[in-house]
């Protein structure tokens, strides 16, 4: 597809296109207060803290997870007009067979990753 002006990454002086595919270059680990939010905060913060990471750890996954919340979104956006919608019930399985799909990767990432992370784990991370 087309870049958008100003969404571009240089690395080192060389131009590397989309800042996606630094994705996983530069892994670190940080701690602030408000990580306190995982334990303390609902579901949403504790898939967006698992999805940093994981997009560290895998640079597929941003893309992966990109797929699955552009779908979501989608069928959010057809359940919404479903009623005045022509063709809408082709096209909501067509979004829920694509859910099943990129849900699934996001899915069996998370579910690796807290496997790794919980007592008793391995602990290896790739």
């Amino acid at each position: 597809g087309t870049q958008r002006p100003g969404r571009t990454v240089r690395l080192n002086g060389a131009d590397r296109g989309r800042a996606a595919s630094i994705a996983g270059t530069f892994t670190a680990v940080a701690f602030d207060p408000n990580h306190l939010s995982l334990v303390k905060g609902g579901p949403e913060g504790r898939r967006h803290f698992l999805d940093a990471a994981l997009c560290q750890l895998y640079p597929g996954y941003l893309a992966a997870e990109r797929r699955y919340l552009r779908v979501v979104a989608q069928k959010n956006a057809l359940l919404k007009a479903y009623d005045i919608t022509p063709g809408g019930d082709v096209l909501l399985e067509t979004y829920n067979e694509a859910l099943v799909t990129y849900g699934c990767e996001v899915m069996r990432r998370r579910a690796g990753y807290l496997d790794q992370l919980a007592p008793g784990g391995s602990g290896e991370l790739p």
